[in-house]
């Protein structure tokens, strides 16, 4: 049986290619293949683990080749591929494998970290590793227990969850043990019957506490302002003084927006499941995603990158939004990276946003909707600034802006153009 795992690197990841071969010598455990600190240690989980679950470990020397060699290997997600493919090896080795010629017609990904007692944890990653393997014709997969939903959201893919070492290791000679999901039915509504609410043919999250409009009083404007940018997939900047209900409306928008069609909640999955933000109990991201970065954020928090090369905020709020509260004390080097999507129309529907990270290009989806505000040059009783500075700063073009206009902002507003006209009748 051959034997895949997957690395979680960027957006797109890799499946590696996990061999094992059994050789003469003084007993050791070598991992090759550009492999980081977790993989190395795995040699130790994975023996006692092994031993742990009253199994044999082999007394030869064992070489672990990880390929392609000039990727780098990073994570915990190895030690359960890593060990059964050494019990496999050795079970090769004692002739003890009947149906070793099927196994090794039928390739198998295999994800998830080990403890010492055998049992096997969660990993993050599993849904990608999962739809990068369905890609490349493999639909056969080993993961935790705890990840296997995660897993069965990809279409055609066979799962087993494994809770222990021993489970898993039989499952590798049972393919009767690898169950799809119990029905991809067609259509969301009956998936979605307890989480949503239909109106109009459109199904929508219910109403929770603290998403009501009704809270909002007096801001007809900007509601009317939203419904039209959720419906449209516009941009908005919201202008006005402090305490007119700017941010409170903005955090409330995700109750406007529709849940995601199967479609467009595959790479919203993928992308939670490679940054760990995937919770058990959601295998399938059906709601946008709102995401809201503080001003202090760094270019990595924000563009994704890092040592690791995990998605930053504007890749966490693919196909939802990025709330921007307070834009303008943002630095500007942290929204050079948007400018683009965010400038042209045409290319805002199918950008993908793009980031370095050590020696590689990592690509990245950034479909997104901008809500942001202005500067802090709204305050109360400054109206020297109208917001062309900062729309010019931002390059944002095709934007609704919606000037939040509170009584007494109005009263300071019409004393502003009856002193201009006094001194326009004296001049």
């Amino acid at each position: 049986m051959q034997i895949y795992s997957f690395s979680p690197f960027g957006y797109e990841g890799a499946l590696v290619t996990v061999e094992v071969d059994l050789r003469r010598g003084i007993p050791a455990i070598d991992i090759v293949g550009l492999a980081d600190n977790a993989v190395k240690e795995s040699r130790e989980r994975m023996q006692a683990a092994i031993r742990n679950s009253g199994l044999d470990f082999p007394i030869e020397r064992v070489l672990i080749s990880l390929s392609p060699a000039d990727l780098k290997k990073e994570g915990a997600g190895f030690d359960l591929p890593i060990a059964l493919g050494v019990l496999a090896a050795n079970e090769a080795n004692k002739g003890n494998g009947a149906d070793t010629g099927e196994r090794d017609s039928a390739p198998v990904l295999i994800m998830g970290e080990l403890e010492l007692s055998g049992k096997i944890r969660a990993v993050r990653g599993v849904h990608a590793a999962a739809a990068t393997a369905a890609a490349g014709g493999i639909f056969r997969c080993i993961v935790p227990a705890a990840n296997a939903e995660e897993a069965r959201e990809v279409n055609g893919m066979k799962v087993f969850g494994a809770d222990t070492l021993e489970e898993a290791f039989a499952a590798m000679s049972s393919p009767e043990n690898f169950t799809e999901a119990a029905a991809h039915v067609s259509g969301t509504k009956q998936i979605f019957d307890k989480n949503a609410v239909e109106t109009n043919g459109i199904l929508f999250p219910r109403i929770t506490d603290g998403y009501e409009f009704g809270d909002i009083r007096g801001q007809r404007q900007l509601i009317r302002g939203l419904q039209i940018a959720a419906a449209g997939g516009h941009n908005v900047v919201a202008i006005g003084s402090p305490g007119c209900g700017k941010t409170m409306a903005m955090q409330k928008f995700p109750a406007l927006l529709p849940l995601l069609t199967p479609e467009e909640a595959q790479p919203v999955t993928r992308i939670m499941s490679l940054a760990g933000l995937l919770h058990p109990s959601q295998p399938l991201v059906r709601t946008p995603p709102f995401r809201m970065p503080h001003q202090t954020a760094s270019i990595e928090g924000m563009c994704g990158g890092g040592i690791n090369c995990r998605p930053g905020e504007i890749s966490l709020a693919h196909n939802g939004v990025l709330f921007l509260d307070e834009a303008a004390e943002f630095k500007t080097f942290l929204l050079k990276p948007g400018e683009s999507p965010w400038h042209v129309q045409d290319v805002q529907r199918n950008f993908r946003h793009v980031f370095s990270c050590l020696w590689q290009q990592i690509r990245v989806p950034a479909e997104i909707s901008v809500r942001t505000q202005k500067c802090a040059c709204a305050a109360a009783g400054q109206l020297k600034c109208t917001g062309r500075n900062f729309l010019r700063r931002f390059l944002i073009e095709s934007i609704y802006v919606f000037q939040l206009k509170t009584k007494a902002m109005e009263q300071r507003l019409l004393l502003h153009r009856n002193r201009r006209l006094q001194r326009n009748c004296c001049a």
